[in-house]
């Protein structure tokens, strides 16, 4: 078995996509919007992973949780720059 740091990398490469057009977003919007914009992407990734992820993947739980931590660091990182 895998472990979580090597799946945090494989999420984080697949999800590179959606995090760099949350980026471009963060410019055009208040922090609270953008930051709604960023919740509502990782629930729908959380629901559908099968739509923004490999196969290969944990548990689901497993898998919600890490997408959640991506998710709450990217906020975090972007609201230091922003």
């Amino acid at each position: 078995m895998r472990h979580n740091k090597d799946f945090k990398n494989q999420f984080t490469l697949d999800l590179r996509p959606f995090l760099d057009m949350l980026t471009d977003r963060r410019q055009e919007m208040t922090f609270d919007a953008w930051q709604r914009l960023v919740n509502s992407t990782s629930d729908a990734v959380c629901r559908n992973p099968d739509q923004f992820l490999r196969k290969d993947r944990p548990e689901l739980t497993i898998t919600k949780s890490i997408v959640e931590i991506i998710f709450e660091e990217f906020i975090e990182a972007e609201s230091v720059i922003g």
